[in-house]
């Protein structure tokens, strides 16, 4: 397969005429609707995710995403030449590159092709039982996997074939230098009958003419084998189907002729892009929107739009910044003692409350379902209710609440930036979690309840800190810290009895001592244990505290941890690299409450 794709790309280079490097602007290309991965995106999201895994950023160099994918598909053999891989220390020295930052796809592929035998072995062995840098081979080769299947999406119009004018004639072509697949493809019929007249031949008989069309049937056949390369469904579903197609699932389409107009605009597409002319680039562009939309509904219209402007806000990166800004004025207005502040920190709070409704509601509708399906958009909604905890803490000074809320919030933040940040953040619902009833009710429920016992922790760690500044923890306080404690498990208990409600009608058991729900069960107990605990006098207010402070790394193990394990049910969202993360921050928190307690008895001694 690689030395039919080596020819592909030769042979092609031989025939082509070298393409200007084009300068039009394709930044409406974005607006085109994609199916991948199981939902309808724009291209936007698309050539944004695939930039980011191939080049570590959203850019490359002074283009973004789409002009960067504009390029790939339309100009394929000018973009092999561009240094877009990004490869660490370790494979330059396995695949003996010379040193550098990025790497085209011509100098990998030429070495990856060197070692495809030892590549597809590792292919075979479990992935588990590879050492690093055999994953990272075999992610490297992965990733000129994907670059290809982009760049070959258009090979029946961007591959160049060279007819001799007396061939024209018999063809029925008009006279130019170079064809594509798609306007040979109209005369198959032609060809075929041609080719079955030189197989009966001698190969010492055969003329100039059907030299030309031996070799124009064997570049076709090399073209057939792109056939596979289907990742880009821009075409929307023919005769009430559900399924999109790509340009060469057209082709092989028994109704190709039928739907030969989006080949056609694509083709012109082509042509615009290569020889600069931003007029027909525009015209063209508008015909085959309407023509893809003609087919769709708006409500998708409406759900592409609202998803680019959403990818151009980049919301979480905003809230994080108004946070952080939340903290400064905090910092001055205990340092100056001053309530100048107080009215800036209070506006900003309602902006981010404003930010994450609207960060909600356009995951809703864009997903037609609650945000709540994969650890990302758990934490996010974690976020989300723990602004609205301030409603329910009665401290005397509310800037102490937003304070903790605002601390909760960039951390949560910052996990979801940092580990959802190369790949797709809105997904497919996997089949077993395809229903909005039980997301509605269990996985909201479940994610309100690790809301509350964050905060509750939080605000637990407050209140040990005022006990060493030789403050008393007062009845009203110590029955809020109890009311809130009490609703963190009203939602966590209601969580895990819908879930296991779910998981009888889902997998036929109500309990399977899952590690998912082991975290569930704990957290309960935990809770349970500290309320008996407190009511009985057995804790002190000082364990108390203590027990609740300890309540933050509980549900982390529930929350995050259970991944760790790689096994159970339940185990989904993102784990890589977080391992080390999430246990530095247990041992802050527990180091925090073995100082904090240490200096409150060295006091009270």
């Amino acid at each position: 397969m690689y030395k039919i794709i080596l020819k592909i790309i030769i042979i092609n280079i031989i025939l082509s005429i070298s393409y200007v490097n084009a300068t039009i602007n394709t930044n409406n290309l974005k607006k085109i609707p994609i199916f991948h991965e199981g939902r309808i995106k724009p291209l936007d999201t698309f050539s944004k995710i695939s930039l980011i895994n191939i080049h570590k950023n959203y850019t490359y160099k002074h283009l973004n995403s789409t002009t960067w994918f504009s390029k790939i598909i339309f100009n394929p053999y000018e973009a092999y030449k561009d240094d877009i891989f990004f490869i660490n220390n370790d494979l330059i020295k396995l695949l003996k590159l010379s040193k550098k930052n990025f790497y085209s796809f011509f100098e990998i592929f030429e070495i990856l092709n060197k070692n495809i035998i030892q590549i597809n072995k590792l292919y075979k062995i479990n992935p588990e039982k590879l050492n690093k840098l055999q994953k990272k081979l075999l992610n490297l080769h992965k990733k000129i996997l994907i670059y290809l299947n982009i760049s070959q999406s258009l090979s029946m119009i961007t591959y160049k074939i060279n007819i001799n004018e007396s061939l024209l004639k018999i063809l029925n072509l008009k006279n130019k230098k170079y064809f594509c697949y798609i306007d040979i493809l109209k005369k198959k019929d032609i060809l075929s009958d041609i080719l079955k007249k030189i197989s009966k031949k001698q190969l010492l008989n055969i003329n100039e003419i059907e030299k030309n069309i031996l070799k124009i049937s064997n570049e076709l056949y090399f073209l057939s084998k792109e056939k596979k390369k289907n990742i880009l469904k821009i075409i929307p579903p023919i005769n009430n189907k559900i399924l999109w197609y790509s340009p060469w699932e057209i082709i092989n389409n028994k109704n190709f002729t039928n739907n030969i107009e989006y080949l056609t605009l694509l083709k012109k597409l082509t042509n615009a892009y290569n020889h600069d002319n931003q007029t027909k680039w525009d015209k063209t562009f508008n015909n085959l929107y309407k023509l893809i939309y003609k087919k769709t509904s708006n409500k998708l219209k409406y759900k592409i739009y609202l998803e680019i402007i959403y990818n151009k806000i980049n919301l979480l990166n905003i809230l994080i910044f108004i946070y952080i800004t939340i903290l400064l004025f905090l910092s001055l207005k205990i340092m100056i003692k001053k309530n100048i502040f107080d009215i800036y920190i209070k506006i900003l709070y309602y902006i981010n409350i404003i930010i994450y409704c609207f960060i909600i509601i356009v995951r809703i509708y864009i997903t037609n379902r609650p945000p709540v399906t994969t650890l990302y958009e758990s934490l996010i909604f974690v976020g989300f209710i723990t602004t609205f905890s301030i409603y329910f803490s009665k401290l005397k000074k509310i800037y102490i609440n937003i304070l903790l809320i605002s601390i909760i919030n960039i951390l949560i933040l910052y996990i979801s930036n940092k580990y959802e940040n190369y790949i797709d953040n809105i997904k497919v619902v996997s089949a077993v979690l395809n229903t909005n009833f039980w997301l509605s009710t269990h996985v909201i429920t479940i994610t309100i309840g690790y809301s509350f016992c964050i905060f509750t922790s939080f605000l637990a760690h407050y209140h040990l800190l005022e006990i060493y500044k030789n403050k008393k923890l007062s009845n009203d306080t110590l029955k809020n810290i109890m009311d809130i404690l009490i609703i963190s498990l009203f939602f966590s208990f209601t969580g895990t009895i819908l879930g296991g409600i779910w998981a009888d009608q889902s997998w036929g058991r109500f309990w399977g001592w899952d590690p998912k729900e082991n975290g569930a069960l704990l957290i309960n107990l935990w809770i349970l244990l500290l309320i008996h605990g407190k009511i009985s006098n057995i804790l002190s207010n000082i364990s108390f505290l203590i027990g609740i402070c300890l309540l933050n790394t509980i549900t982390i193990i529930a929350w995050f941890g259970i991944n760790f394990l790689n096994t159970g049910l339940h185990t989904y969202g993102f784990i890589k690299n977080l391992e080390l993360n999430i246990i530095i921050f247990i041992i802050i928190d527990i180091l925090y409450i073995f100082i904090i307690t240490s200096f409150i008895k060295h006091k009270l001694k």
